[in-house]
C-alpha cells in the first residue's frame, strides 16, 4: 500500500497545507495512505474553503468540516498502521511520550503501576493482537498493551538501525 516517494514529495509541494493538517510524519503517511484517498483530501479541502470564502467567513461550519476530514482520515491510517504488525517482527520506538498499558493475565491492567513510559529507542517484540484489535508487544519482560496515538511511534525496526 506505499506510496510512491516521487509522486507524493509533488504532491505534498502542491498541498503542503494538507499534508500539515493530517498531522503525521512524511513516512506514516507514505506506508498507509492511498494515492486517491489524499487527492480526495485535497479536492475536499479546498471545496469547504472556498465555500467559506464565499460566505466572507463568517460560519464556523466550514472549520468543523475540515477538522472532521482530518480527524477521521487519521483514524483510518492508524487503523492500517495498528493493523500491520506482525509475528516475527521486532520493533522501535521512534518517539518520545510513548506510554503503554501494563498487562497482568489474560484481561484486564495490572494495579501497580498500571502503566509504563516507553523511552524512545526502546526494543520491542510484538506478541499479539485481541479481539478488539488491540496490540500486545513484550517490552522489558513485561506485556504491554499500545494503543491510538501511542502506536504511532512503533514502527519495524529500519534497515540503517540495525547496521
Amino acid at each position: 500500500m506505499s506510496l510512491n516517494n516521487e509522486w507524493f514529495k509533488k504532491w505534498k509541494h502542491k498541498n503542503g497545507f494538507v499534508r500539515y493538517k493530517i498531522g503525521l510524519i512524511n513516512k506514516f503517511v507514505l506506508d498507509y495512505a492511498e494515492q486517491s484517498e489524499l487527492e480526495y483530501i485535497a479536492t475536499k479541502h479546498n471545496r469547504i474553503k472556498k465555500s467559506a470564502e464565499n460566505s466572507n467567513g463568517r460560519s464556523w461550519h466550514w472549520r468543523y468540516a475540515l477538522s472532521s476530514l482530518y480527524r477521521d482520515y487519521r483514524v483510518i491510517l492508524r487503523a492500517r498502521h495498528a493493523l500491520s504488525f506482525d509475528t516475527d517482527q521486532i520493533y522501535k520506538c521512534y518517539g518520545s511520550g510513548c506510554y503503554a498499558d501494563v498487562l497482568e493475565g489474560k484481561f484486564g491492567k495490572c494495579t501497580q503501576p498500571s502503566y509504563t513510559k516507553i523511552e524512545k529507542g526502546a526494543v520491542l517484540m510484538w506478541v499479539s493482537r485481541d479481539v478488539a484489535q488491540r496490540n500486545t508487544f513484550m517490552y522489558n519482560n513485561t506485556m504491554v498493551r499500545i494503543t491510538g496515538i501511542a502506536l504511532d511511534k512503533i514502527r519495524k525496526i529500519e534497515e540503517k538501525d540495525t547496521q
